[in-house]
């Protein structure tokens, strides 16, 4: 609870420095970040920590709370894009194992929200070469920024509420490890046994859309 707590308001604060970004500074920022990508965040650090279903509910709760609130951005299209991109971040985040990965997830948030910019820009006849070129600076900038954020956040979280994820997992998964290094020395035998008990449980789970990689973690020491 205090994790998701910590989280909302860190997304609060993400969302005032946008703000405060857009209103301060020249007239032309307001150009190529008219539609700021700040719910991203929250879905990724929501949906690695917390898990997927909640941080979808929250996002799309905080979508309609921030579009309410903040009367500088076209309300409706920036509830949409933020929304599709959390969304669509969300389902990318159900194949990610390790924090590396959301580097990755953060260029598809890019092309994501510049294909939906793009989008919009045509439906509302406000399409040419120089807002197609301000939207990729836009949003090549929120991605990047929501990229070094998340990979610096989620290892302090991580630690800091002990929750349990696939990149603490793999820790634990990692043959090095002391515990299983010394299983390996002392009980060869015993330590092949799990390992095919792993990979039958990982098996299994998967079968039933349980959590695969953390059954075959948590039977290494079974």
């Amino acid at each position: 609870f205090m994790l998701f707590i910590a989280i909302l308001s860190l997304s609060l604060i993400g969302v005032k420095i946008a703000q405060l970004f857009c209103s301060l500074g020249p007239q032309s920022w307001q150009v190529h970040f008219a539609y700021p990508l700040v719910l991203p965040f929250t879905a990724m650090l929501l949906g690695h920590l917390v898990g997927v279903p909640l941080a979808g509910a929250s996002c799309t709760l905080l979508g309609v709370l921030y579009a309410m609130e903040f009367d500088m951005w076209n309300n409706v299209w920036f509830l949409i894009i933020n929304l599709i991109t959390s969304w669509s971040i969300l389902f990318t985040l159900n194949r990610v194992t390790r924090l590396s990965s959301m580097f990755w997830c953060c260029m598809r948030l890019w092309l994501i929200s510049l294909v939906i910019l793009t989008v919009f820009r045509v439906f509302l006849n406000n399409a040419s070469w120089n807002v197609f070129f301000s939207d990729c600076l836009g949003g090549g900038v929120y991605s990047l920024i929501t990229a070094i954020c998340v990979a610096s956040l989620v290892p302090v979280l991580e630690s800091s509420f002990s929750a349990c994820t696939h990149n603490h997992l793999l820790e634990y998964f990692d043959s090095d490890y002391p515990l299983l290094k010394r299983l390996f020395e002392e009980a060869p035998g015993t330590y092949q046994h799990s390992v095919l008990v792993g990979i039958l449980s990982e098996s299994a789970a998967n079968a039933i859309h349980a959590d695969g990689f953390f059954c075959r973690v948590v039977s290494q020491y079974h």
